[in-house]
């Protein structure tokens, strides 16, 4: 072999040598690129999440008994209402709590009719920062020719607070029996309040807010209020607000008992 021939080879060999180096550093660039992009797709993958709530609280009974809530609990609570409301104002043990009522009122009066200060109950509840607002309405009503009217201004009533106030829990108290009424006699009253009240019962239940059914703890002997805490058949005398008191630091809502956020 001459060494022309010797330095044709070994130009060939240097070649062969040089695109084996190639290829195996494209290919090795190539895999490479590959795994970096299906790094890079997978690190920017997103997902949409969804939450929402589900509650399994029943509206459409009455407000079941629960631990007792302490004192602090009417920091973050509103009472308003017709003079029933009245007696807790009068004879209520808590310093902190806020009460609002006007004698005689009738629910269709309630935006326009002024308290002591000028403001009305609707002023009140809108200017609330509270959580808890409690409703006391309805016993005036009784005598009209058509319960229905007065609750579907009720309805139309907790609909406005609920879009101006969406955080505030609402508790309606259903009527208690009274001894009697300038309308009803003592006979009739009974029958009265049970029908008016199951048309309370499904205007929460259709607004979703609590309903209270305060009835037992005070018809101890009948199926009317107790003489023994009421002073005149209707409204709570000092025990009956000890009792109302209790009653409703028993039966307040705890969300988290019932309430779960699903998320998908």
């Amino acid at each position: 072999m001459n060494y022309q021939n010797y330095q044709t080879m070994e130009k060939m060999k240097k070649m062969k040598n040089y695109m084996i180096k190639f290829i195996l550093t494209l290919s090795l660039l190539l895999l490479g690129g590959c795994q970096s992009t299906k790094t890079s797709a997978a690190t920017m993958q997103t997902y949409d999440v969804s939450c929402f709530k589900l509650t399994s609280y029943d509206y459409s009974v009455p407000v079941p008994a629960n631990d007792r809530v302490d004192a602090s609990y009417y920091d973050d609570a509103i009472f308003v209402g017709d003079s029933r409301m009245g007696s807790l104002s009068l004879y209520g043990t808590h310093e902190n709590q806020e009460v609002y009522y006007i004698e005689g009122l009738f629910l269709n009066k309630v935006a326009i009719t002024q308290l002591p200060d000028g403001d009305t109950i609707v002023d009140k509840i809108n200017a609330s920062d509270k959580h808890n607002l409690y409703l006391m309405f309805g016993l005036n009503e009784i005598g009209w020719n058509d319960y229905q009217l007065f609750v579907d201004q009720y309805d139309a009533f907790i609909k406005q607070i609920k879009q101006s106030k969406p955080d505030m829990n609402i508790y309606v108290f259903l009527l208690y029996t009274p001894d009697h009424t300038s309308t009803f006699s003592s006979d009739e009253i009974v029958d009265v309040i049970n029908e008016d009240n199951i048309m309370l019962k499904k205007m929460c239940y259709d607004n979703q807010v609590y309903c209270l059914d305060i009835e037992p703890y005070f018809a101890l002997n009948s199926n009317k209020i107790d003489d023994s805490l009421a002073f005149d058949g209707i409204h709570f005398n000092v025990d009956g607000v000890k009792l109302l008191e209790e009653f409703i630091e028993y039966h307040v809502v705890k969300e988290n008992d019932y309430v779960k956020e699903v998320c998908n």
